[in-house]
Parts: structure tokens; sequence; C-alpha cells
């Protein structure tokens, strides 16, 4: 499946993995990967709340990630500007999804958008959903 659209190559890759768990690789999982999961979730009717929690736990995981890379920079000014982006906030990924719905109309019109049919998606969402009902 050739798509166009760095999700939409993504949601390929996931529409067209061989069967069994599906790994979304990441560095801290909350921008990209975040989206990803978020997209996802939404796609397969998870609630928001549901997402923007998942989402938020991302800085619980990564506690010793922040402070790690908080230690680093030398500048206080570059610091203080990392420790503002590494926040998982729930309304970062509700606004996002919210802008999708204004924007675009919603999740599966957007990768519609972008190449990925919404026959694509239904069976993505069967994929997803078997698969997480026989783990």
């Amino acid at each position: 499946m050739e798509k166009s659209g760095a999700f939409v190559t993504v949601f390929g890759a996931l529409h067209d993995a061989p069967p069994g768990s599906i790994l979304v690789p990441c560095h801290g999982g909350k921008d990209r990967t975040g989206l990803v999961v978020a997209l996802t979730l939404e796609l397969a009717g998870v609630g928001r709340a549901a997402i923007a929690a998942d989402y938020v736990a991302t800085d619980h995981h990564m506690q010793a990630v922040y402070a790690w890379m908080l230690a680093r920079p030398v500048d206080p000014q570059k610091r203080l500007q990392l420790g503002i982006f590494l926040v998982s906030r729930k309304r970062d990924i509700v606004n996002a999804l919210e802008y999708l719905d204004a924007v675009w109309g919603g999740t599966a019109a957007y990768l519609e958008a972008f190449g990925l049919t919404r026959g694509e998606q239904y069976r993505l969402i069967v994929r997803l959903t078997e698969s997480s009902s026989h783990a």
C-alpha cells in the first residue's frame, strides 16, 4: 500500500503488518508516536478521555529520561525551554484531535484525505481489535 503523508505512511505500515502485536517505536512516546497512538485509538472508537489519560501517562513512565535530558543543557534558559516541552498535557492531545475535527472532519477523514481509504481503516481497526482480544 503506497501512501502519502507521514501519518498515513505509518497507518499503512500498521495495516500491512503481519498478524500479531505491533510495536510503535519511539524516543519519548509523546509527540509523533503519541499522535499515532491517539489517532489509532480514536479510529478504533476509544473515547477522548481515555486517549488523553493514556497520553498523560507518558510523564509517569518518562521521569528518569526527562531528568537525564534536563541535566544535559548547561544554559538555564535552554533547560527551562526543554522543561516546558517535556510535559504531556491532556489539553495538547485533545487540542490535536479537535483540530482534526475542525479542519478535516475527524481522524478518519484526515487519514482518507491522505490516501488511507475507509475500507483500509476498517480493516486496520478489525486487525487491531482482534489482535488485542486474542492477546
